[in-house]
């Protein structure tokens, strides 16, 4: 079993990891998610951040860096997978292993199935459970007279946790 504690492994990630919160700030976020306050923090862009999802005992976290990014950290197997997701204004994700000390051991960037030739440029990736739920945005970009061709695309796929 994880003996890694949620709360002190987001503390203490590196600032090139999750550069728009000091350490003091993410504490204070996490103290107030746990009585139910999910207040908004001002980052260093003067923008806002804030917790969408806390959960010590699957030990998943998800926060908003800022409007327009998210991150999202899963502990399991004392690995730290995290998810960085770029909104611009389509979802681009991307999910990197960690050891326990933030130490990078791998980094994967999502793909799925082409579709008609078209390959999934955005693509929006999230945890749910023990599996990443991967999104295909590259659609939303598609013009209308192309939709009947691409409607039958994969829109969504599930893939498990096995990094």
């Amino acid at each position: 079993a994880d003996t890694l504690d949620l709360e002190k492994i987001y503390i203490s990630a590196p600032l090139e990891i999750c550069p728009m919160l000091t350490p003091q700030q993410r504490f204070e976020l996490i103290e107030n998610a746990k009585i139910g306050r999910f207040d908004t923090i001002k980052n260093y862009m003067s923008g806002k951040s804030w917790i969408e999802k806390i959960n010590l005992d699957t030990k998943h976290l998800l926060i908003h860096q800022t409007e327009h990014s998210t991150f999202e950290i899963l502990i399991r197997d004392n690995r730290l997978f995290t998810i960085t997701t770029y909104y611009a204004p389509l979802a681009s994700s991307f999910c990197t292993i960690y050891s326990p000390e933030w130490t990078k051991q791998k980094t994967y960037h999502f793909s799925m199935s082409d579709c008609h030739n078209m390959p999934a440029t955005f693509i929006k990736a999230q945890i749910q459970g023990d599996s990443i739920q991967l999104e295909n945005q590259t659609l939303e970009q598609i013009f209308e007279i192309e939709e009947t061709l691409y409607r039958d695309c994969p829109r969504y796929q599930t893939i498990p946790l096995t990094f």
